[in-house]
């Protein structure tokens, strides 16, 4: 789901939806690795690597 988003554009929707996933299962790697890249298309830089190291 969270990929789909972001590959509309919808970068917002894709991290929320990466969040959801994430309550649900922590320790999902790839929800924090797709994240990571959400967030670094916003420029959101400091995020971006949280995410990144967590995955």
């Amino acid at each position: 789901m969270g990929i789909a988003l972001k590959e509309q554009g919808k970068l917002e929707e894709a991290i929320e939806a990466y969040n959801k996933a994430l309550a649900i299962k922590p320790d999902y790697a790839e929800a924090y690795y797709n994240m990571g890249n959400a967030l670094k298309e916003q420029g959101k830089l400091e995020e971006a690597i949280e995410a990144y190291n967590k995955a």
